[in-house]
């Protein structure tokens, strides 16, 4: 195994702790217990995300007919709630911020966003009404994020559940991985500008845009789907397109200060972020572990 670097500065406002190797369980490893939440038979589950008490996930049925939103309340669990159940129609891309919910609807020949706010009985209401392919819907507090189609040229669209204004990040070319906290947007785009991988963030109240990392593509590239955001903290994972070796990259879009986390000859995608806390996965012991 290659030597590990740490290469961190004083002024970003992170302690991250990097693991030599992933413990034993007679070295006070964590044990987690758990119960099954939701197990529907004919169904499957994926991508659950949680908001407070409510978990939002989707289900699909086994032969692949039908797609539903499904939100697990942690305080009621005897009842989940199901959008879509029986209609035929492909509902999924979830997100869940609080008691509000989003997810894309394939009630039409382009995908729509679509949104839910459980706290209250008005029934779920179409956030777009365009003729583009919406996908990957965000949400966070009062605002909603997704992307306006598949192809090249893209744009970044949001929209403010509470003043009732919407808003659009023009200056995109393949965003990807697109996430949002406290009304800001972060995202990994290709192209944006010529030749370059960026780390963008997107601060939908002031419009203000910083350029968080941008990488000469031919030489380095950013995991598409790798950008995580909260507070002043970004995170990513990038690579030597010479090496493929990912590792996990940190940024505080308050000071400018860029930094490596990790460098290590091993995959290390998929970081996330959370006040002082950044895991990742990691598989540099040969199987996929969760470092942090």
């Amino acid at each position: 195994m290659k030597r590990q670097h740490r290469i961190l500065s004083a002024s970003i406002v992170l302690a991250v702790t990097l693991a030599l190797a992933v413990p034993s369980a007679a070295s006070d490893a964590l044990v987690f217990s758990g119960s099954v939440v939701l197990d529907t038979p004919g169904y499957w589950y994926g991508q659950p995300h949680i908001g407070g008490r409510y978990i939002a996930t989707y289900r699909a049925r086994n032969d692949g007919t039908d797609r539903d939103v499904v939100v697990h309340d942690r305080q009621s669990p005897s009842t989940p709630l199901v959008l879509g159940a029986g209609d035929g129609i492909d509902q999924h891309s979830t997100d869940v911020s609080g008691s509000r919910v989003v997810w894309i609807s394939n009630a039409e020949t382009d995908g729509e966003v679509w949104y839910d706010d459980l706290s209250n009985a008005t029934p779920p209401a179409r956030i777009t009404t365009d003729t583009r392919d919406d996908v990957g819907p965000v949400i966070d507090g009062n605002t909603i994020a997704w992307i306006d189609g598949l192809g090249i040229g893209r744009k970044i669209r949001f929209y403010d559940l509470e003043r009732h204004a919407a808003g659009v990040v023009d200056a995109c070319n393949l965003p990807n991985g697109l996430c949002i906290d406290s009304g800001r947007l972060a995202w990994m785009d290709d192209e944006k500008v010529a030749g370059k991988q960026g780390v963008y963030v997107y601060d939908t109240e002031t419009t203000a845009e910083i350029t968080v990392r941008e990488v000469d593509s031919s030489v380095r590239r950013i995991v598409a789907d790798s950008v995580d955001i909260h507070g002043d903290a970004v995170t990513w994972s990038e690579y030597l397109v010479s090496t493929d070796d990912k590792n996990i990259w940190v940024a505080n879009v308050r000071t400018g200060v860029v930094a490596q986390v990790t460098n290590n000859v091993a995959t290390q995608p998929s970081p996330a972020i959370s006040g002082d806390l950044l895991p990742w996965q990691d598989d540099r012991t040969g199987d996929n572990d969760i470092l942090a």
